[in-house]
Order: C-alpha cells, then structure tokens, then sequence
C-alpha cells in the first residue's frame, strides 16, 4: 500500500530493512500493522562491501505500530525475503484482511559460495487471524518486486522484473489466485493503481519510462503510451485524488553514485497524460510514499547505505534536505577511530560550522548541539543549559570569519565564510585548555 501526495518535501536514509506501508488492525483489537521484511543473506562489511551468505535466517514480521515509540513484534514466520528491487514488494488489503509478499530472488549456491537467482513466489497472510498467519503461496511471473492492490481491494498487479511481466491477481475473500499476464516488453520494477481502479502506472525500469496501463474490470491491458522520466525510473506512486503521478528516478541502476537524482512529476488528468516537471532530490531515491492526504511526498535516499561506516556525512543528501525545510533535530560529532582520519573531520566544531555555512543560525546551531540534544534524553533542565543551578559545562567558541573549505567523506567540496573555532571548555566548573591552563586528561 502506498501513501499519496503532490510535492516531494522530505528525505531520509535508507535502511536494510524492507518496510510496506500501514494498515489498522482489526477493530476489535484497534492496533496499526507494518509488514517488514527481513533479509538475513545479505551483509554488508564495515567498509561497505557487500557478500552473500548461507540462507534460513530470513523472516516476514508482522509489528503492532500503535504505541510508535514502543513498536511490537507480533510475530515472525521464517520466510525467504529479498532487498532486491524496490522495497514495495507487500501491501495489504483495504479491509485490512490480506497481507501479501512477493520473493524477488531466491538463493543458489555457487561452489562455496551463494548467489541470487530469480524468484516467483507470493505469500498471503491473514492478519485478521489471532496471531496472523500464513495461508497460501501463489506462484506468479520471475523476480516479482512491486506490487500494488486496489482500493476495492479485489485486484492486485504485481511487477516480474525477469520476466518484463505484469501479473494480474485477483482477491476474492481470503484468495488469491494469478488470472492474467501482461507482457511489458522492458523490465518493470513497480507499479501503482489510480485511486479509480481505471488505470495503473508501472516503472520500466532500464528504459527510463513510464507505462500507462488501462483495468477494465479484472482485465488489464498495457497502452503503449510510454512516458520518459528520469534515469532508472524505480518506485511510483499516484496522489489520493489521481491528478499526479510521481516516479522515483533512481538514477545509477539501483546504486548510489554520489550525484543526485531527481523525481518526476506526471499529469494524469492530461489525455494522454505526460512529464510536466522534474524535482531534484539526493543520491538515488527508491522507496517512495506519498501521504494519505496528499501534501506530502517522502523519497528514501541510497546515498551512504552502502559505503563506509566512517562516511558520516553527505552534502547531497544534507542540502537538499535542508533547501525543503528538513533540517536536523540536533548535530554531534561522529568520532572514532576511523572517522577522524577522513577527510571530513567529524569534531563537533567543524560539523557545527559546516551547518552554519549551510544556512542555519548560529542560535539554532548552538541549540542543535546543547538544548535539543538534552531534550531528547530527557536531561533538560539539568544539560544544555547556562541557567542557575545547571552543571558548569561550558564550550567557549570564536566565531573567526575568512574563506574556509569543508568537504564530506565522498570528497564533495562546499566554500565557507567562517567556522567554529575551539577557544576554553569548562567543566564541572573547571577550565581546561591549552598550556598554562590544564590538559583535560591530567587534570
């Protein structure tokens, strides 16, 4: 299921964990459900490097989302489950019925070794079950990865990238059973249905287009109107009131490549319809959701999900953020052994400047270093504060204006016109610094 909106307003990181949208428990029970898939095959090193390992660990967990802050494992089945392709592989019914899942790879062993190899399995879960449970495989085309359902919740389209395929299921209570097969002529890795159920739009995905399809009933045909967008069309979604679709344009085959990408914005009342803009987002987007209200886009970034761990800090992704207003809710260093030695000195100070040069105050940096921090762990009034009675902790800046130079740890350069320069740390109320004043280690 996917969420609907006009404007895409927010980014965020992606994470290796698959996440479908929500759905409500059944009224008696009154909880918010999440389907999460989880792959347990793919691991990815310290250095960002990623290798295969054996199978069996996989799992597809149903979570209780009611209580946001205290999210609940309901439970967990031991099913294969895939990364691969775009993570729009589950939905779940609008009556809040069917949960369903495609496998988009399965996994092979090479000698030693284990490989990926395509899929075309589809699991259905009854959530109204206590606990939910699953009730049935369904085979449908290769490599199936997006899919989507209806809003009358009998029709579900599910992408087969290795079969450049559309299948088309129907869901009859708590069956679900393959109909249909529509031949794309590309491969396609997602799809949507318009909120009327008239027609869907699907990413073909090394084309760089988008493919109109009319529903007819339980009949779906392509229309051949294939509309171009941005590179590597990967994840799609349509607005609650059907004027706008929205592509997420992956722009490197599925990987981050350290420039950014953008989304595209698709007039669906036009006859036909077709591309009228193009929004500049960060580094790869691929999971994409629009809000129920449709106000609200977010695209999910690969940018930084497979490099180092010492890669802390991206400009591509930290810019165009705050340009929609997404600024962060509190900065902090990122030292360690490793992190200190590349290139973009993650000190506390030089990650403060690097946000004053990006257009934020300096109240607001302080704030997001000291108050907001405290804030969040719960230590306010006793931290991040210079009021009577707080602990004497204090880091005494100069604010030193002249030409400076950041760079991240993908190498992006970005000017300045001043930073943060370290001058007197204070604390518990005593002063450490450099000679004469003590050293902090040996005080």
């Amino acid at each position: 299921m996917t969420s609907h909106g006009r404007h895409i307003v927010a980014l965020a990181r992606l994470l290796p964990v698959l996440v479908t949208a929500l759905a409500a428990w059944p009224p008696a029970a009154l909880a918010d459900l999440m389907v999460v898939g989880n792959d347990e095959k793919v691991v990815f090193d310290a250095e960002g490097n990623r290798t295969f390992v054996a199978p069996g660990k996989d799992t597809i967990s149903i979570v209780d989302i009611t209580d946001r802050e205290a999210p609940k494992i309901l439970v967990s089945f031991p099913v294969m489950n895939s990364i691969f392709g775009p993570p729009t592989n589950r939905a779940i019914t609008p009556d809040e019925r069917l949960a369903i899942v495609a496998n988009s790879v399965d996994w092979v062993q090479d000698g030693a070794n284990w490989k990926p190899a395509p899929d075309n399995k589809l699991y259905v879960f009854d959530l109204k079950a206590s606990p939910p449970k699953q009730i049935a495989t369904v085979e449908v085309g290769k490599q199936p990865s997006g899919l989507a359902i209806n809003r009358a919740g009998d029709l579900a389209l599910i992408a087969n990238r290795n079969d450049k395929s559309i299948s088309v299921l129907s869901i009859q209570g708590n069956e679900v059973k393959l109909i249909d097969t529509v031949t794309m002529g590309d491969e396609v890795a997602s799809v949507a249905i318009t909120p009327d159920g008239k027609r869907a739009l699907a990413t073909k995905f090394p084309a760089h287009k988008i493919a109109l399809l009319e529903i007819n009933g339980q009949k779906v045909t392509d229309t051949k109107h294939d509309m171009p967008v941005g590179l590597w069309p990967y994840n799609i979604g349509v607005t609650p009131d059907g004027k706008i679709g929205i592509s997420a344009d992956n722009g490197n085959a599925g990987a981050p490549d350290g420039h950014v990408d953008t989304v595209s914005i698709i007039d669906l009342e036009s006859t036909p319809p077709r591309v009228i803009d193009r929004v500049v987002v960060g580094d790869a987007p691929e999971g994409f959701a629009i809000s129920p209200k449709g106000d609200l886009a977010v695209a999910v970034l690969l940018g930084g999900a497979a490099v180092p761990k010492s890669a802390w800090f991206n400009y591509t992704v930290a810019e165009p953020a705050i340009a929609q207003g997404l600024t962060p809710d509190a900065i902090s260093s990122d030292i360690h052994a490793v992190s200190i030695n590349t290139p973009g000195y993650p000190t506390l100070p030089w990650v403060m400047s690097k946000f004053l040069n990006m257009g934020l105050s300096l109240e607001d940096v302080v704030a997001k270093a000291t108050v907001e921090p405290a804030k969040v762990i719960g230590r306010v009034p006793g931290l991040g504060t210079l009021q009577v009675g707080a602990p004497a902790d204090v880091a005494i800046f100069d604010l030193v204006d002249g030409p400076v130079e950041f760079v991240d740890t993908r190498n992006h350069k970005r000017s300045g016109t001043r930073k943060l320069v370290p001058a007197l740390t204070v604390r518990g109320g005593r002063p450490f610094g450099r000679p004469p004043l003590p050293i902090p280690f040996l005080y």
